[in-house]
């Protein structure tokens, strides 16, 4: 592996252009449920540009950070990584991840006051969860959703900030506009629970707090069985708000992956022993991370359809 290969790794450039879709549907959300509180959607395109490079930077900084407080674990269970295989040295890490969180606290000072303490906020988090919050649990777990949920309220929030909508917008309109960022939400925190499932084995062996380790199987099970009811209620919302037939069809896709990843996951088969535990996990993540993917394009083809008025 060369070095400029080993730096691309360690950003994990899909994940990154996951984060600038993510922005590109808060924005989208802003325009249609906030549309009529004087949003001129003409005058979105800079701050979606100012936004998504943000988002884009500070996703990026946190997966740095995170392979360089990993690096020891990483030795053992992934040792091609680019930081334990020596392509890229621990302070070469640190130096990359403190550029991106500069640059990504800095470039939304030219938005507004709101966007540069989200960016601040988000960074300061992936900081302290790559230092000690991702061995405590479910505390990391909730990080991490609100982490990778944010990335969608940013692009709204960055609309709000640069067009100074600070006033007039209602509550139920906020809502609506939050409802991609509560699936999101949702979703993560789902498969975060699920990776906790297939990871049980080190967890334990660190005593690490996840969900099953503490709670057990069937505890367990009824929390996540709690978070995807919840995902699968509020997901019919949107297409009643006028996301059109993509979004149904490809929404309807998300919650038959997540359906069938509770039934893989159901108590029965959690009891079979750790490696049965670990094999169903590791099946279940899968599926929840395809159900994300699908998820992002379901929102954002859905509100594309509705900000174009296609009835599609």
């Amino acid at each position: 592996m060369n070095r400029l290969r080993g730096y691309v790794e360690l950003l994990r450039l899909h994940n990154v252009f996951l984060t600038f879709l993510a922005v590109a549907i808060g924005v989208l959300s802003a325009l249609h449920f906030l549309g009529s509180t004087g949003i001129n959607s003409r005058e979105v395109m800079p701050t979606f540009v100012l936004a998504a490079l943000t988002a884009s930077l500070v996703a990026a900084g946190g997966y740095v950070i995170n392979d360089y407080f990993d690096r020891d674990i990483d030795a053992v269970n992934k040792p091609w990584r680019p930081i334990p295989a020596g392509v890229v040295k621990p302070h070469e890490a640190v130096t990359l991840a403190t550029i991106l969180f500069l640059l990504g606290s800095s470039i939304p000072i030219a938005i507004g006051p709101l966007s540069s303490s989200i960016a601040a906020l988000v960074s300061l988090l992936m900081i302290l969860y790559s230092m000690s919050l991702k061995r405590r649990g479910v505390v990391g777990n909730i990080v991490v959703a609100l982490s990778g949920a944010l990335s969608i309220s940013y692009g709204t929030v960055a609309v709000i900030d640069s067009s100074q909508s600070y006033v007039g917008i209602a509550l139920p309109q906020l809502i609506l506009s939050a409802l991609p960022t509560i699936h999101a939400f949702l979703l993560i925190l789902l498969r975060e629970f699920v990776k906790g499932i297939e990871d049980i084995r080190g967890d334990s062996a660190r005593g690490v707090q996840t969900l099953i380790v503490v709670l057990g199987p069937w505890k367990t099970y009824k929390v996540m069985l709690l978070v995807a009811s919840t995902l699968i209620g509020i997901s019919i919302v949107p297409f009643l708000t006028g996301l059109g037939l993509i979004y149904l069809v490809l929404a309807l896709v998300v919650d038959a992956l997540v359906v069938y990843t509770m039934y893989l996951l159901r108590p029965s088969n959690l009891i079979l022993g750790i490696d049965a535990m670990e094999g169903l996990g590791a099946r279940g993540r899968r599926l929840l991370k395809y159900a994300f993917g699908i998820g992002i394009a379901a929102f954002l083809l859905g509100l594309l359809s509705a900000h174009l008025n296609v009835l599609i």
